[in-house]
């Protein structure tokens, strides 16, 4: 055994752990922590409560003194666990940090202790598995020895798995092992990894996908539990039961790994416990054949009574915290319904066994459902402790039958009540398959129970051909091509893959839709709140509704043709690598629309923006958007529209409604907007390139840029606030003239925005408005620009008589250039971020130089 100081990093290697150091983390102060111990080995037993010598399957607690820790076997061939793979089952070590578990180290089965004797010499035998050939050898260390002494012999020549099961078969028979003979129940656990010196919880079972700092989860457990059938024992119980698959278990204290520890003793405290029911029938009664057992409080029964999953908390003792999954009733079904002869004596009796988490102690009823669908119920004092075990005595003559509700709890369950119409009230979670044989729902169906229905398509069809109601929180799932014909009425619905609702109608107060789902024959529908992470289309029939009180995109949505989506609440958000979208060619109405934009890290572009796109009809009272909205429909826009993504009108509507824009709004080439009444407001950047005639809507231009590319008429419309801009482009003299007239609309403008081409003015040009530069202008007599010149791409500026200019600024990425032989002064700066230069003979003169552009030239200043 070695160790090695460390300073700052876990050296755990990669093949042999779930998580690495960054998936926890790196900043902790456990213990001074400063070295890594190689190698460790885990002396691991189950403590049951009593003491392991003499306590065997036929005592009262025998459910968990018969524990073990198994290798794995291909064959008759053992798997040994290496770097490259482990095998059989593990133990997770944790190192713990202010009650938190930042590490999950995972440590194999490498062989078992033995079985203490009343005279037990110093030496302790240890059993482990050889590297070299499918046998057991006895190492016979006691505390002074390595590990890697001489092997001192062969135990026998028998394989691993006799010489295990022979241990077992011992256990089960209740014969105590002989002193120094082979103990399963003493697991020998290695790690090839190194240890952090520190405080650690062990737990059972290893669970490599625990990577994020927080308290250890224990295992999930199932409401209903199953069982093939009635046991002749207890420990065939524990079998029947797979109960050792379910338990979990931790060490009720932290585990010291100092420096220089070779080995070190965990004792792990069992947290599920078991309820083992002892059945008889004393009576010369008729004869039972059981299908079910069910367990729930008499007193103040709650929904949390009983804990389906959890963590662990950490601290001085380590303690149970009930999860997110709870029931009011837990469950063993039988997968063949036994039968319970009368005249069974109770020395003869047969075993059923479950495992639990409980979160109270309360008096409980048991009910016992026959499969003639009578049930009996009695009551017994308590639920037992997490960790511990407790045994129900039924005695059959004791009981006394009447009609049973038709509980399902499982496939088969259900399939078979489900052939019957009525009311189905689910135990426990349940999926039915077309997997093996088609599946068709058939029935008209009243579903009630707190869990969820899981419909899927396997390699046959599955249909809905009936009227199905899930009531009392009961949830439905449809997973893939599941075909219905007939109403759905849910609290919650979950749609995977492609279900069909042709001639369906759906209603539920929650409808999720899952990524990568496509839904397209939604038609009628009424919908509390629409979750979207798919696509969803309505389907493409006159007159079909989908009415929605919340609808939360993610995904893609489509209003087809002669369709409407009627939605008090669409929320529109990319969450995801690709914008969410909503698509409207039929109608969508709404009282609030909110189309957002949203980061996504590590994702190109950062930021995603939500898309509306409207070819069809919208009647909205207010939207917000914040990412894409595009108006494509000739429809009336009535709509109220605060805008601070992109806004853009491509067809030729009346528009009455009102329009905020911060952002940037476009209304479409050759496209005529008319309104009779409304407002556009502008504090951002609003192009025109068609015709915005203001017959009754007013345009305010609060702030920012309204940029006048084709034709906005209706001057007694339009409010220019101080410092706002009102830019007309022009690409001739006449239009440069008519825009810095003094009369109509051209009185409103505060600037011209030369376009990309050029233009010659052949009078003087005196103007107090500013000029925007993207192409050429030529000023072939003396003028005045006294509202500053702004150069936005590439541009020329000639003035062949002298000329006059407030100050010139080139922004970036632009290049101003003046021409030859111009005669220009600048009484302000020339601020160039761009590129500035001028031409041969060109003489310019500014007040002073700025900007962090390149310079050809210079002016003379």
């Amino acid at each position: 055994m070695r160790n090695r100081k460390l300073i700052s990093m876990f050296l755990l290697p990669a093949a042999l752990v779930a998580c690495n150091n960054d998936e926890f983390i790196s900043d902790f102060n456990n213990n001074d922590a400063k070295e890594v111990v190689e190698g460790l080995t885990l002396n691991v037993s189950l403590d049951a409560g009593t003491s392991t010598r003499g306590a065997y399957a036929g005592a009262s607690d025998g459910v968990f003194q018969n524990f073990y820790l198994e290798p794995e076997y291909e064959g008759s061939k053992l798997l040994l666990s290496d770097n490259a793979a482990l095998h059989g089952d593990m133990l997770g070590l944790c190192l713990t940090n202010g009650g938190t578990a930042i590490t999950n180290l995972p440590f194999y089965i490498a062989g078992y202790g033995s079985t203490k004797g009343e005279t037990e010499s110093a030496k302790t035998k240890i059993f482990t598995f050889a590297a070299s050939s499918n046998t057991l050898y006895d190492l016979g260390l006691d505390a002074t020895q390595e590990e890697d002494d001489a092997l001192h012999g062969e135990v026998d020549a028998k394989s691993v798995i006799a010489t295990s099961a022979s241990a077992i078969l011992a256990k089960k028979a209740n014969e105590p092992l002989e002193a120094d003979a082979m103990d399963v129940r003493k697991g020998i656990l290695r790690t090839n990894a190194g240890v952090m010196t520190g405080k650690y919880v062990a737990y059972y079972p290893y669970d490599a996908t625990f990577v994020e700092p927080a308290g250890i989860p224990v295992k999930e457990l199932g409401a209903i539990s199953e069982v093939a059938g009635l046991s002749d024992n207890v420990a065939d119980a524990i079998t029947d039961a797979k109960f050792y698959d379910n338990l979990f278990a931790c060490s009720s204290s932290t585990v010291d790994v100092a420096g220089g520890t070779k080995s070190g003793d965990v004792s792990l405290t069992p947290v599920t416990g078991a309820i083992v029911f002892k059945i008889c029938n004393t009576a010369s009664a008729e004869s039972k054949s059981i299908k079910l057992i069910t367990v729930k409080a008499t007193e103040n029964s709650a929904a949390t009574d009983f804990a389906l999953n959890g963590t662990m908390s950490l601290g001085t003792t380590n303690t149970f915290v009930a999860g997110d999954k709870t029931t009011d009733m837990i469950g063993v079904s039988l997968k063949m319904p036994a039968l319970v002869a009368g005249s069974t004596a109770a020395e003869n009796a047969k075993y059923i066994m479950m495992p639990i988490y409980s979160t109270a102690n309360k008096k409980v009823a048991v009910s016992v459902y026959t499969t003639d669908n009578k049930v009996a119920t009695i009551e017994k004092n308590s639920i037992p402790g997490n960790g511990k075990a407790v045994t129900y005595n039924i005695d059959m003559k004791d009981l006394t039958f009447a009609d049973a509700p038709q509980y399902v709890y499982n496939e088969k369950s259900f399939k078979e009540a489900a052939a019957a119409e009525g009311t189905l009230i689910m135990l426990a979670d349940i999926t039915v398959s077309s997997t093996d044989e088609g599946l068709n729902l058939s029935k008209n169906l009243t579903i009630q129970g707190n869990h969820t229905l899981t419909v899927q398509k396997g390699t046959n069809d599955a249909s809905i051909s009936a009227s199905l109601t899930f009531e009392e929180g009961a949830k439905l799932v449809l997973d893939g091509a599941v075909a219905v014909t007939k109403p759905l009425a849910c609290g919650e619905l979950t749609l995977k893959g492609a279900p069909t609702f042709t001639g369906a109608s759906v209603t539920a107060t929650t409808l999720n839709i899952e990524t990568g789902a496509n839904i397209t024959t939604l038609g009628d529908a009424t919908i509390g709140t629409l979750n979207n992470k798919g696509t969803l289309a309505t389907v493409e029939v006159a007159g079909k509704k989908v009415a929605v009180t919340t609808l939360n995109n993610e995904g893609t949505v489509t209003v087809n043709a002669n369709t409407e989506l009627a939605a008090g609440t669409l929320n529109n958000k990319a969450v995801a690598s690709s914008a969410a979208s909503v698509t409207v060619t039929g109608k969508l109405t709404a009282t609030t629309v909110v189309n957002e934009a949203a980061t996504a890290p590590g994702v190109t572009p950062a930021l995603l923006s939500g898309k509306i796109t409207v070819t069809g009809e919208t009647s909205a009272a207010t939207v917000s958007n914040a990412g894409t909205l595009t108006w494509n429909s000739a429809k009336d826009m009535n709509l109220k529209v605060t805008n601070s993504g992109t806004f853009s009108i491509s067809e030729a509507c009346n528009f009455t409604g009102t329009l905020d824009n911060s952002g940037t709004a476009t209304f479409a080439e050759t496209k005529v907007i008319t309104g009779t009444a409304g407002t556009i407001n502008n504090s951002g950047d609003m192009t025109v390139n068609g015709s915005l005639i203001l017959t009754g809507t007013t345009l305010n231009i609060k702030a920012g840029k309204v940029n006048n590319v084709g034709n906005i008429s209706g001057a007694t419309k339009i409010t220019v606030t101080e410092g706002a801009e009102f830019v007309k482009t022009v690409s001739s003299y006449n239009e440069l003239i008519n825009a810095l007239g003094t009369s109509g609309v051209p009185a409103k403008f505060t600037g011209v925005n030369v376009a990309l081409g050029g233009i010659t003015a052949t009078a003087a040009v005196s103007t107090e408005k500013k000029v925007y530069l993207a192409g050429s202008l030529t000023l072939n007599e003396a003028s005045t620009l006294n509202g500053d010149v702004v150069v936005t791409s590439t541009a020329t500026l000639t003035a062949t008589k002298a000329t006059t200019i407030s100050a010139v600024t080139v922004n970036s990425g632009a290049t101003l250039t003046i021409g030859e032989n111009s005669n220009i002064t600048v009484t302000g700066n020339i601020t160039n971020n761009g590129t500035y230069a001028h031409a041969t003979g060109a003489v310019v003169y500014c007040a002073g130089i700025d900007g962090n552009g390149t310079w050809t030239n210079y002016p003379t200043f």
